[in-house]
């Protein structure tokens, strides 16, 4: 698989799509908690990335942390994307 451009990346950001293998399509964990609690999770249905989630706290996405990055690679992406899942 090629790496894909800037361009493209910022363009899978805007879309909402996986910024790591372009797919759109994405499924939702709901896991069982006690009323206030909740544990929504939302990955990549192609590469099973972690996109999206709240674990009683503010929702946190992929999509704005990348935003946030200037000049944006595939490789700073990916260290973002590492260091956000340890949150």
């Amino acid at each position: 698989m090629r790496k894909p451009s800037n361009t493209t990346l910022k363009r899978r950001i805007k879309e909402h799509r996986c910024p790591f293998c372009g797919s759109g399509r994405q499924y939702t964990r709901v896991y069982p908690c006690e009323y206030p609690e909740r544990a929504i999770y939302t990955y990549c249905e192609n590469c099973d990335r972690l996109l999206e989630y709240t674990d009683n706290s503010p929702w946190y996405s992929i999509w704005e942390e990348l935003e946030k990055i200037k000049s944006l690679t595939l490789e700073k992406a990916k260290k973002v994307y590492r260091a956000w899942k340890l949150i």
